[in-house]
């Protein structure tokens, strides 16, 4: 009868002279099967020895459904077990259950040599036993993680060394690494080093997804930092993930699939500061109801978010400094108004948002603390930023607020350049599109400024930088992300001011001044002359527009290659049918091969004597 083979990019092992090897290439003798229909179970006897001898049987209870039971069972002969993975799906009695491979380590043949025959000579140590510890460190440090792991595995001596070194080696976990190591080698990391891991950052591999979650939560209990981009992690994932981080300071999970019911996961985490949740499907249900010390909170393109939980979320999160809510409409709900009557931001510092226009978002100008604001413009060709803001920020925040950045493709007319000169406090501003070159000079009166980025500064002239740098005492850093014209001539005018500056022991910038613009064949051969532009005084780099228009690409809106994505290995519905021991030998549980009770949670075991005619079930 032919079998076929179902699924194979789920299958964890490979087929080789009738053995069945696993991808650590150690020969499968032992089935884990799962999805049993509980009639089913009757028939299990006759159904694998058919394929050969079964040394033992045994079934778990199910904490969920009692109707679905998971297993393994245990062939005396590798042929035969290899005989019964050729087909994944197997069907009796008109019911069906699913069959794999158990994981390499537990695997009779995972572990030890072979013994030497009898009166044969031991062949020599190989010449690196002849290497002290200290250079077979030094080694290690050469070594892929992969290979890493073989290491430590070869002997005792090399595994103590591996676990002094791990420390210095494994504090930042960068988990493209595993994505040429096995499961076994995955989890002999874990085990070794996970203790030791500080910083996790990258892509959890979508076809070990629950493997990676399960090992780093059971493992890694000193992590501080863990920075996961495009990682779908549903609520038992995170949970997992989370178990034991209880020391975790930032969580950063972009674009990862995130619902409200995940984040019940996080709380727990009682020194928790940072956490960034963006682009994530998120109404803010959970977060609502967290209390926890989180300082800085990231929710950009939350496009879910309701303008009422986001009012909860700042009012419970008392410590927040740092808030980001980029593309989040509060149109339904008057959220900043709301927020400023009744005290919601005490000690927020730094504010970014999008400036819709049908949104009274001036009123953020009234929040106590705000030092930073940066504002996103709604759509091009659509003037949604308000001169109202401005006025407000004049009002209650001419010497506090310090940072000012506007990004978008929009226009700050003479009215906005007046009130933007009226907040003297501002030490750092960025700028779009200005209606005209003198409004420029509305600036002067800003004393306190050190850097300032003009973009679409195609309309502007040297001269009327260079004027607004002879205002402002403090500026340093100058960035024009366009040609304009007289550019030598702000070059030799900066470096003039300066001089005299220091002449007059007047110098209040920190030297070098640095200017960023795009930079032609004249101002090149210029700044080429050091006598004429000394680096100690300014120092000329070259910018390009691709610098700034990064800051309004839509990431959440671009193409989605659906075939870039392959769902983990088992669907959400599955996972919800499953409970930890139903998991058995995929990575949640462990087992002792030759125990046949465990804490009592089997429902039975069947253990079979040499003739398999003798059944005994252990309640």
């Amino acid at each position: 009868m032919a079998h076929n083979v179902i699924d194979p990019a789920h299958q964890n092992y490979y087929i080789k002279d009738s053995i069945a090897y696993t991808e650590d290439h150690v020969p499968v003798r032992k089935l884990f099967f799962y999805k049993l229909p509980k009639d089913l179970i009757p028939s299990l006897e006759s159904h694998f020895g058919m394929y050969g001898k079964v040394v033992r049987l045994h079934i778990f209870k199910p904490k969920k459904n009692p109707w679905i039971k998971t297993g393994y069972v245990f062939f005396k002969n590798a042929k035969d077990a290899a005989k019964a993975l050729q087909c994944r799906i197997h069907h009796v009695n008109g019911g069906k259950f699913h069959v794999n491979a158990s994981d390499s380590w537990y695997q009779p043949d995972a572990y030890g040599a072979p013994e030497l025959p009898y009166g044969e000579e031991v062949p020599p140590m190989p010449p690196i036993f002849s290497l002290n510890d200290h250079c077979l460190a030094y080694i290690l440090e050469y070594l892929p993680l992969p290979d890493q792991m073989r290491f430590a595995r070869s002997c005792l001596r090399f595994t103590a060394v591996y676990q002094e070194a791990s420390p210095r080696l494994n504090k930042v976990l960068d988990l493209s690494k595993f994505d040429d190591m096995t499961v076994w080698e995955m989890r002999d990391f874990f085990r070794l080093s996970g203790p030791h891991v500080h910083y996790v950052q990258g892509i959890v591999p979508a076809t070990r997804l629950h493997r990676m979650c399960y090992f780093m939560g059971a493992n890694c209990s000193n992590v501080k930092v863990v920075e996961l981009f495009r990682s779908p992690l549903n609520p038992r994932n995170l949970e997992k993930m989370l178990a034991n981080m209880h020391k975790l300071e930032t969580l950063q999970l972009p674009m990862s699939d995130l619902t409200d019911s995940a984040l019940l996961s996080l709380r727990l985490l009682v020194n928790l500061k940072k956490l960034n949740l963006d682009g994530n499907p998120l109404k803010g249900h959970a977060l609502q109801n967290f209390i926890c010390p989180v300082e800085i909170l990231s929710l950009n393109d939350c496009s879910h978010l309701e303008p009422i939980n986001l009012v909860r979320i700042c009012r419970n999160f008392s410590h927040l400094r740092e808030l980001s809510i980029k593309n989040i409409h509060t149109k339904i709900l008057p959220a900043f108004q709301i927020l400023v009557k009744l005290n919601g931001c005490p000690a927020l510092e730094i504010l970014r948002m999008t400036a819709f226009g049908s949104v009274k978002y001036e009123f953020v100008a009234q929040f106590p603390s705000l030092r930073q604001l940066t504002i996103y413009t709604d759509l091009v060709g659509r003037r949604t930023l308000r001169n109202k803001l401005f006025e407000q920020l004049v009002v209650h925040k001419s010497q506090q607020l310090e940072q000012l950045e506007i990004y978008g493709a929009t226009q700050l007319s003479r009215t906005m350049m007046t009130q933007i000169g009226k907040l003297q406090g501002l030490q750092y501003i960025l700028l779009p599109r200005i209606e005209m070159d003198s409004a420029l000079n509305e600036l002067a009166s800003l004393h306190h400024l050190e850097r300032i980025i003009m973009r679409h500064s195609g309309n502007i002239t040297g001269s009327s930088v260079l004027k607004l740098f002879r205002a402002c005492p403090k500026l340093s850093e100058i960035r024009l992300d366009e040609c304009i014209d007289s550019c030598e001539n702000l070059v030799l005018g900066i470096v003039s001011r300066v001089r005299q500056e220091i002449a007059n022991k007047e110098i209040q910038r920190q030297l070098p001044v640095k200017l960023h613009t795009l930079i032609q064949l004249e101002l090149k051969k210029l700044v080429e002359d050091r006598k004429a532009v000394p680096r100690g005084i300014i120092e000329v780099t070259s910018t390009s527009n691709w610098e700034y228009d990064l800051n309004n690409t839509d990431f959440e809106n671009l193409p989605f290659d659906e075939d870039d994505f392959d769902p983990s290995d088992l669907s959400q519905d599955d996972e919800s049918i499953y409970s930890d021991t139903d998991m058995y030998d995929i990575g949640f549980q462990s087992d002792d091969d030759f125990d046949d009770l465990d804490s009592g949670r089997h429902l039975f075991t069947c253990c079979c004597d040499n003739s398999f005619n003798n059944i005994y079930f252990l309640p």
